[in-house]
């Protein structure tokens, strides 16, 4: 259907303010969650995709009160809520090949958290994750031979993905920039998930770490808190693989 010409103005007249309006609201927001990466991150957390900018906003005008153990209990009592099925929900919604084809071991694993059954949720969830970057990896580089050392795998990974430390308070803020910001927390969990250490002398890690899980070290994992944010950083792990994909 042919628009007369004062039907045309007036399209290009809306367009031109819902691209206003548009920016108005991301300048709003956007800095909401750069500032909430960093608040996230500094108690043992990272933001959360299923939260939105008014809840990242009411944490911040709260912040001097926050803790990483009331920050934590509030997270594992909305991801554990009765009656709403909120891991199974981001469960289901991993799509990538990787998460895909391991769907069996996630369903069985979902199943122990449902029982209370931590300590057999945790150790599956967890000794996917190396095997989960590989594949991720492996269809960034098109099937390029990969280094038998983890360590370089996870540096390979870590150079595919755009990072920022901490943005200015006078820079204008995209959502390339709080992505960036949010990489380059998140590689720092992966980083304490994989991080070696000496049985021998070091003292056992109190955050959720792969290796004192598989070699026996740890024995404590087996709690809401270690299943609930196991999954939650496979989450996490999921959205940084399809960034790390995108680069084919």
């Amino acid at each position: 259907m042919t628009k007369t010409p004062r039907e045309r103005e007036i399209f290009k007249k809306l367009f031109r303010e819902s691209a206003v309006a548009w920016e108005e609201t991301a300048n709003r927001i956007l800095p909401i969650f750069a500032d909430a990466a960093d608040l996230m991150a500094g108690n043992s957390w990272w933001l959360l995709p299923q939260f939105s900018a008014r809840h990242y906003q009411t944490l911040l005008e709260d912040r001097a009160k926050i803790t990483a153990e009331s920050l934590t209990a509030s997270i594992i009592n909305w991801a554990n809520k009765a009656g709403e099925d909120r891991l199974q929900r981001i469960v289901a919604g991993w799509s990538l090949s990787a998460f895909l084809e391991r769907k069996a071991i996630f369903a069985e694993a979902l199943w122990a958290h449902g029982q209370a059954k931590y300590f057999v949720s945790v150790p599956p969830l967890i000794a996917q994750a190396e095997g989960i970057v590989r594949t991720s990896l492996h269809v960034a580089t098109k099937g390029a031979q990969q280094s038998y050392y983890f360590e370089k795998v996870r540096k390979e990974f870590a150079r595919k993905l755009k990072t920022v430390a901490k943005l200015t308070k006078k820079q204008k803020v995209s959502t390339h920039h709080i992505r960036a910001v949010e990489n380059y927390h998140n590689l720092a969990v992966v980083e304490n998930v994989f991080a070696s250490f000496n049985p021998a002398s070091d003292p056992v890690p109190k955050t959720l770490n792969r290796h004192a899980i598989a070699h026996g070290i740890s024995t404590d994992y087996g709690t809401l808190e270690q299943s609930t944010k196991t999954i939650l950083f496979l989450d996490m792990l999921h959205a940084l693989c399809a960034q790390v994909e995108e680069t084919a």
